[in-house]
């Protein structure tokens, strides 16, 4: 960033024109686009590091038992195996695997992680 003129009395520093342009041009809808969106972690690939978003849609007593193992909203989880034929579930968070029914895990949400 340049600076054009820091003249005693002037509120805030002034930029190239351009650059505001540049900040300008991106509206609010464009900057919260690239805001990673929520998927089930069903949809996830396999392998794939993801951070659990919410456990709002489960039943409470499953949420309960998920947060009691230390699988809560925020959690970083891994979507190890998928068995055939609508078969459990294996994911991976904290080091532990857990078992969960195909229309559980569809209802987990989730975003990508970048690490």
């Amino acid at each position: 960033m340049r600076i054009l003129s820091l003249q005693p009395g002037t509120p805030y520093d002034m930029v190239l024109a351009s650059e505001l342009n540049d900040i300008d041009s991106h509206s609010t809808s464009e900057r919260l686009s690239t805001m990673p969106e929520c998927i089930s972690l069903l949809r996830s690939p396999l392998g794939q590091t993801v951070r659990l978003q919410s456990l709002a849609p489960l039943h409470p007593s499953l949420r309960r038992r998920l947060t009691d193992m230390g699988i809560d909203e925020g959690s970083i989880i891994r979507l190890k195996k998928i068995s055939l034929l609508g078969g459990p579930i294996v994911i991976e968070c904290n080091g532990q695997l857990v078992g969960l029914r195909q229309n559980q895990v569809k209802q987990l949400e989730v975003v990508p992680t970048w690490t």
